[in-house]
């Protein structure tokens, strides 16, 4: 059952009563917005509550200074229930319009045409509740001009009644109790009143609960129609990527891989150039500060720039496939403080001196004891020249050839240690760059680890994705088959609102744009069509087709039949 109170909107011309019959059923006798003479009080909807209704005082329509009143009025129509068309004296063009606008939309709707003989005085109300068919004599006339404004657009003309809103006003405020209850009788305003009731329980209810199931099949529907729209990308999409994972993945694992060997390679190569100038550091080393000598040197090979430029590498590389990855940015575990071990360094010039000192003395004794012994005079001033000159050489060959041996010791220390101290830098050097190339190794290794866990998360969540993708495509099954069982009932209620057997409908189902299908029993095709022609257009849809069902179709699109709209 509809809940919540009925609303019935009363419509019309501007000046044709409408507050007036208000005041009538609302049992109101207060004279207050009862419009006098051509001014026009009305320019609000205003709601009256009487037990389960509520009634809309309505702006009228076709004002000739104020289309807002117009547009007040219907909006106020269209929220409605049911709605009492108010006519009075003539059916206007803009009225006409107005009243076919309602008529088309299958809403319930009452017309009065509103008697306005004066009974403003006691004497003219009790001479109305005498005779009131004489003010109703005219209202034959304007049954009929209602009646040819229904059948201009196809439709049934509604229910017609005279009413006397006026006398039943005025019956509501007379002293005379008797009187005002003939007058209130005469006004037929009771046979109105009673005419809405059988309206509301008839028609207004249960279109209304026809409302609220569509506002239930409306989310319903829109959900059904973005599947539709949504599920085959999404479909597609998700081919894409299960194809395009594995393929990504072995390209994007070979760019990291090939990035690790470049830096690998670009090591080996810095480890030749550095072992190339390892003899010129080896110069320079054998002092108190052969480590700075070391540092600067190692510093020089720039090693932490080529291996952060691996790190940004990869980084890179993860950026470009839309993924974070967190590497090292420095080795921090190479040995780049580690020395060789250096002796002191053999001095050679001083001892070239020392070795010529001693070579001297021991060349100047040397010849003095040659001439000692061969009997010449120490004492002697000057030596016979060409005896002294072969002492002196003897003696210098002497000299000569212990300075010689001494000479040859250095520099076979000399070269000693060049040579240790060379290889003990080359070793370090190795330690270097191996720890480098195995930091660079693992950086590589769980840079590619990270990525393959990044792609195996993907291909597991694109089945996750397909899983529900699967359900959504039996989801959007379900919900069609929940829409077309919706559709089968308002259709089916629409035809007993129609007159007709709600039987006769075997299946109805709404396109997604503005047509509504129903499919009878072959052989009632036309008695569906006979009630459902022409009415309650817009109520669910602006078009309704009558189909016959020929059974033997397993499903709703593509039947063929007799169609009508």
């Amino acid at each position: 059952m509809a809940r919540g109170r009925l609303r019935v909107a009363i419509a019309g011309r501007t000046k044709s009563g409408k507050t007036t019959l208000r005041k009538a059923l609302t049992r109101d006798a207060d004279r207050t917005g009862i419009g006098r003479g051509a001014h026009r009080t009305t320019r609000e909807t205003s709601a009256f509550h009487v037990g389960s209704v509520t009634y809309l005082d309505t702006p009228g329509v076709a004002a000739k200074d104020d289309d807002l009143d117009a547009t007040r009025a219907r909006a106020a129509c269209d929220s409605a229930d049911a709605v009492i068309w108010n006519y009075a004296d003539t059916l206007r063009e803009e009225e006409s319009a107005e009243l076919q606008r309602l008529l088309l939309t299958g809403k319930p709707l009452l017309a009065v045409v509103n008697v306005k003989g004066k009974v403003d005085e006691p004497h003219r109300l009790q001479r109305f509740a005498q005779d009131p068919e004489r003010e109703f004599a005219s209202a034959t006339g304007h049954t009929v001009r209602i009646e040819q404004v229904s059948a201009a657009v196809g439709v049934t003309s509604p229910v017609v009644l005279p009413v006397h809103s006026g006398a039943a006003h005025e019956a509501l405020s007379t002293a005379d109790r008797e009187l005002g209850d003939r007058a209130l009788r005469a006004s037929r305003l009771p046979e109105l009143e009673q005419s809405l009731t059988r309206l509301l329980a008839e028609r207004a209810i249960p279109l209304r609960a026809v409302r609220l199931a569509e506002d239930v099949r409306a989310p319903l529907a829109a959900f059904h129609d973005r599947l539709i729209e949504e599920l085959p990308g999404i479909d597609l999409a998700l081919a894409e990527l299960a194809c395009s994972t594995p393929r990504d993945r072995a390209e994007s694992l070979e760019a990291f891989r090939t990035a690790g060997r470049d830096t690998r390679d670009l090591l080996e190569a810095e480890r030749h150039r550095a072992k190339e100038r390892v003899s010129e550091v080896v110069r320079d080393l054998g002092g108190v500060a052969d480590a700075q000598r070391w540092s600067d040197f190692v510093t020089g090979l720039d090693l932490e720039g080529l291996l952060s430029g691996l790190g940004d590498t990869f980084e890179q590389e993860a950026r470009k496939r839309g993924m974070l990855l967190r590497v090292r940015a420095s080795a921090t575990d190479h040995q780049d403080d580690a020395q060789p071990r250096v002796r002191p360094r053999p001095d050679l010039k001083e001892k070239a001196v020392s070795l010529g000192t001693a070579a001297a003395k021991g060349a100047a004794t040397a010849l003095l004891s040659s001439v000692a012994a061969k009997g010449i005079p120490k004492k002697l001033a000057v030596p016979p020249p060409a005896a002294t000159l072969v002492y002196a050489v003897e003696g210098l060959a002497g000299a000569a050839k212990a300075v010689s041996g001494e000479v040859a010791r250095a520099r076979r220390a000399k070269d000693g240690w060049t040579s240790t101290t060379t290889t003990e830098a080359e070793a370090c050097l190795d330690d270097l760059f191996d720890g480098l190339a195995a930091w660079s190794a693992r950086i590589t290794d769980d840079a590619t680890a990270q990525i393959d866990a990044r792609f195996e998360a993907r291909s597991a969540d694109i089945r996750v994705t397909r899983e529900w993708f699967e359900r959504l495509c039996g989801l959007r099954t379900a919900v069609r088959s929940a829409l077309d069982a919706i559709d089968l009932v308002l259709a089916r209620r629409l035809l007993a609102l129609a007159g007709g057997d709600p039987a006769a409908i075997r299946r109805a189902r709404r396109t997604p744009g503005v047509e509504l299908r129903v499919w009878a029993d072959a052989s009632r095709v036309a008695d569906v069509r006979s009630c459902l022609r022409d009415q309650f257009v817009d109520v669910l849809t602006e078009r309704i087709e009558i189909r016959a069902d020929l059974g033997w179709l397993g499903t709703l699109e593509g039947t063929e039949g007799n169609t009508d709209g």
